[in-house]
């Protein structure tokens, strides 16, 4: 797709477009030391091997970003190195919507977890989201389930 958007993985100059997707996700204005702090953070996460982060780039100006982290599995007979992931952060902002930007950066996730031979991928979705979730090959799933602890957030 030719419109001025590039989709690609993440790179440490990004970093300040990164802090501004997850600001913009918030909601609510950044206080001066939580941006440092999760600036800081995401420096780290954007390190990690176990984590990959694509964005969509519109002539240097990040609109959208997702995230896909990595877990190892117990090995099985036959399958020793499995992997699943989980797709975390994916937002494209509201101006840039409806132009199949989620959905391609849902769509290089799927491909780099397919490259890697990462089988099981899974995402939170809302109701707004659950279909183009479901055109990229997601399916719902009955049997998962989800315990929301109480412990404080830190």
């Amino acid at each position: 797709m030719d419109d001025g958007v590039v989709v690609r993985r993440a790179v440490e100059r990004d970093l300040s477009g990164l802090v501004d997707l997850k600001v913009a996700w918030a909601h609510r204005p950044d206080e001066g030391e939580e941006r440092v702090a999760l600036a800081s953070a995401l420096r780290e996460w954007i390190g990690r091997s176990d984590v990959v982060c694509v964005v969509a780039d519109e002539g240097g100006r990040l609109v959208g970003m997702a995230w896909m982290v990595v877990f190892p599995r117990v090995p099985n007979l036959g399958d020793t190195e499995r992997y699943s992931a989980d797709l975390q952060s994916v937002l494209v902002l509201a101006p840039h919507r409806r132009r199949g930007i989620g959905r391609r950066l849902i769509a290089k996730l799927c491909d780099l977890a397919d490259d890697r031979g990462i089988r099981r991928v899974t995402v939170q979705s809302n109701l707004t989201a659950k279909s183009v979730y479901m055109s990229e090959g997601f399916l719902p799933s009955g049997l998962l389930l989800e315990r929301i602890s109480k412990a404080p957030m830190s």
